[in-house]
């Protein structure tokens, strides 16, 4: 089995999907906590950003990238093109939602926050209902909820 280990920072962020992926998946792995202050020393051997997953000593990062082959080693992928394409969509829609919590200015971000927290959330959260409910209540594969 690959050795993991996930290097990000010390709370959840990026990082979280990462760490509830490898646990629901029953994969082991470190969990490399990595203070703010540490950061200007860590980055250039995290390839500049976080997170970064290490597998048996090489380091990848991408959030996305590294949560789709976590998805494959899981069998949370789809069975054939079109099923990944559904299955990205909702993960991608999410990741779209979060996007405002990245937002430096600080005036900006209270004003993304609530518009996408009143008027985004409500809407994408009602149309990925609106999919599983076509779908048997699963969102892809008969086996995401």
């Amino acid at each position: 089995a690959p050795k993991f280990r996930l290097h990000y920072f010390d709370f959840t962020g990026r990082g979280e999907p990462i760490r509830i992926l490898l646990t629901y998946g029953g994969l082991e792995f470190d969990d490399i906590r990595i203070e703010k202050k540490d950061w200007p020393k860590v980055k250039p051997s995290a390839l500049g950003q976080l997170p970064v997953l290490e597998i048996d000593g090489k380091m990848y990062p991408q959030t996305t990238a590294i949560l789709k082959y976590l998805a494959q080693l899981v069998r949370l992928d789809g069975d054939n093109p079109l099923d990944n394409l559904k299955i990205n969509v909702a993960v991608d829609t999410l990741v779209d939602l979060q996007k405002w919590a990245y937002e430096k200015n600080e005036e900006k971000k209270k004003a993304l926050e609530e518009t996408t927290l009143k008027e985004h959330v409500p809407f994408f959260l009602k149309k990925l209902e609106i999919h599983a409910e076509k779908n048997g209540g699963y969102l892809a594969l008969n086996r995401v909820r």
